[in-house]
C-alpha cells in the first residue's frame, strides 16, 4: 500500500497530521514514514485507516492498485479525479427528477 494514497486521502478528508495520529493510535514518526513510503503499512492500521475514511480496506488497496497502474505523480489530483467519476456514474445512473431540481431563492441575510 502507497502511503502517498493514505496521505491524500487524509488530506481530502481535512484531517491533520496531528488528528489522525490519535486515531491510527500511532506516532507522528509512523504516519510521516508512512506517508513518504519509509514503512510498511500492517493489515491492522489498514483497517484502522478504513475506519478513519469510512472506507473498507480492500476498497483502499484497490484504489492503491488504481493509482500506481495509472502512472501518475499527483496521488491527490488521482484521487479528486475519481471522485468526480463517481459522482458523474452516479448522476448518469440515477437521474434527479424535476422536484429534485428547484433552486431555492438566497437566504437575505447571506447577500
Amino acid at each position: 500500500m502507497d502511503g502517498k494514497i493514505l496521505k491524500a486521502l487524509r488530506n481530502i478528508y481535512g484531517i491533520s497530521s496531528v488528528d489522525m495520529c490519535e486515531r491510527l493510535e500511532i506516532s507522528r514518526s509512523s504516519l510521516s514514514e508512512i506517508e513518504n513510503g519509509n514503512r510498511d503499512i500492517t493489515t491492522n492500521l489498514l483497517y484502522k485507516y478504513g475506519e478513519v475514511f469510512g472506507i473498507k480496506p480492500h476498497h483502499l488497496m484497490m484504489l492503491d492498485e488504481q493509482y500506481k497502474s495509472s502512472k501518475r505523480s499527483k496521488p491527490e489530483q488521482f484521487v479528486r479525479d475519481l471522485v468526480v467519476k463517481v459522482i458523474m456514474d452516479m448522476a448518469k445512473k440515477y437521474p434527479l427528477e424535476a422536484e429534485d431540481t428547484e433552486v431555492l431563492p438566497p437566504d437575505e441575510e447571506t447577500i
